[in-house]
């Protein structure tokens, strides 16, 4: 079953809302997940549960909750990333509005009817909230109100780090991934989120935002999640990262923005994991020659300009860091 993709039926001809799912190795979590939409005060749903290869018992618990709910459709295909796997989702949907919630992750009970409520009072093609984040047992909430409700604004926001370019915190209209020609690419693995809203910003979106926290972001739930912890990860997407952003943003007035706010933190890993050649490096980090970069980013600019001496001095920096701790 690894090569095909399977569909459960649905007596839902229009639902208004398709909730999707990407799911890797999940089966720690993924019913504590599914168990919080089925919850939903608003019914008018479709759940789309997308396993993207796993090889535990994910895509059997995936199965048995769509031979109990008819709102249910589950996707099965090859390990392809999440980003892949989310778009599988938007094909495989038929809802006026999506929303995407992670398989370790959970929402409150009332989460579909106040984006939505809020989507239908004002027409939003996207609708942000508030989220949780739980991380060593502890919880905080964390605010997303943009202070101006204009894409160019939120987009801004978001490549500045005053708002987080996330997924799960929006409800979005469907027709709009379609409308904008939203492209997902399994050459990130970073930013991927990022990748999409910028896509979609750039197009003068009608914003809305419900002053509520209405999604739990689990930070430790599911070690199976893809991290930037290990050095082959980040080298796996360090040439997409650089390419794709630069092909998307180098047209328009958010270059400088990211260059500035960035980039540089960027050529830092690409320098600290040495992912590129000098020549490469230089090819794609040149912009930051007239931007004053402090901090560990010193290192950028020493990079630019000798490329093997920044090496060798990262190199030293890290030893000294290991001795020292």
């Amino acid at each position: 079953m690894n090569e095909t993709t399977n569909y459960r039926s649905t007596s839902l001809d229009d639902p208004i809302v398709s909730v999707i799912i990407p799911i890797y190795n999940a089966e720690k979590t993924l019913q504590r997940t599914v168990d919080s939409i089925l919850k939903q005060t608003f019914h008018d749903f479709e759940l789309i549960l997308v396993n993207d290869g796993s090889n535990d018992g994910s895509l059997s618990i995936c199965y048995l909750y769509a031979s109990k709910d008819v709102r249910i459709k589950v996707v099965n295909h090859k390990n392809m990333g999440l980003s892949l796997a989310r778009s599988s989702g938007i094909k495989a949907s038929i809802g006026h509005y999506i929303l995407f919630v992670d398989a370790d992750d959970c929402i409150e009970p009332d989460t579909l009817e106040a984006l939505y409520g809020e989507a239908k009072k004002t027409d939003a093609d996207m609708v942000i909230c508030d989220y949780f984040e739980h991380l060593d047992n502890a919880v905080k909430e964390v605010k997303q109100r943009p202070n101006y409700f204009s894409a160019d604004n939120v987009l801004g926001e978001i490549i500045r780090g005053e708002m987080w370019g996330l997924m799960w915190n929006k409800l979005i209209r469907r027709s709009i991934f379609q409308q904008f020609h939203v492209q997902f690419s399994a050459d990130i693995i970073l930013l991927e989120d990022m990748y999409i809203n910028a896509q979609l910003l750039l197009h003068p979106l009608k914003l809305a935002y419900v002053d509520k926290a209405l999604y739990h972001y689990d930070r430790t739930a599911n070690p199976n999640s893809i991290t930037m912890s290990k050095e082959p990860n980040f080298n796996k997407t360090a040439n997409g990262l650089v390419t794709l952003f630069r092909e998307l943003f180098i047209n328009t007035k958010f270059w400088p923005l990211w260059v500035e706010h960035q980039l540089p933190w960027i050529s830092y890993l690409c320098l600290y994991y040495q992912s590129f050649s000098s020549t490469k490096y230089q090819k794609e980090f040149h912009y930051l020659i007239d931007y004053k970069v402090t901090g560990v980013n010193r290192f950028v600019l020493l990079g630019l300009n000798h490329y093997r001496l920044a090496i060798i001095a990262i190199r030293l920096r890290k030893m000294i860091g290991r001795l020292l701790h």
